[in-house]
């Protein structure tokens, strides 16, 4: 019975690691892949584009490869500290910045911010590390390992 509950607390443990590595492994791609396009998206071509809708978020429209599309991405996450603070208005002419790989992909506030990219990565790699270390510190109990004790200066100390 207790060997069972033994078992149960460490695939619990495991569990709960797992999910921090996991997590922290997707907060750091979401961050690079966003801060990736949002950095690219300032060197993008603009076109004239046309406000839709702004009630319930901002909806725009533009041409592209002779093609309509419409987009409701006003900013990319990573620049959420810095809002323009421009109010879309329908039927208001705005500039798009247009992805010249994807002519569906457009973004009206171009950019991102370093700053909020470096935290988002920063506490996705702790959560990477903790997980890891979790795991690491299980594996060792498992093993009947303990770590290693620190030592004293008066663990140094001549005998008398």
């Amino acid at each position: 019975m207790e060997r069972r509950r033994q078992v149960e607390g460490t695939a619990g443990a495991l569990v709960i690691f797992g999910v921090l590595i996991f997590c922290g492994a997707l907060a750091a791609y979401a961050a690079v892949a966003d801060y990736a396009q949002a950095r690219a998206s300032r060197d993008w071509p603009t076109v004239e584009g046309t406000i839709l809708t702004s009630d319930s978020g901002v909806r725009y429209a533009w041409y592209a490869d002779g093609r309509p599309r419409t987009g409701t991405r006003v900013r990319y996450w990573t620049s959420a500290f810095n809002p323009s603070g421009v109010a879309y208005v329908p039927g208001e002419t705005v500039r798009v910045f247009v992805s010249p790989d994807n002519g569906a992909v457009g973004v009206l506030e171009p950019g991102g911010s370093p700053i909020l990219f470096a935290l988002v990565l920063g506490f996705g790699g702790f959560l990477v590390f903790i997980g890891l270390a979790g795991v690491i510190r299980l594996a060792m109990k498992l093993d009947g390992l303990t770590p290693s004790r620190r030592r004293r200066a008066s663990d140094y100390a001549p005998a008398e």
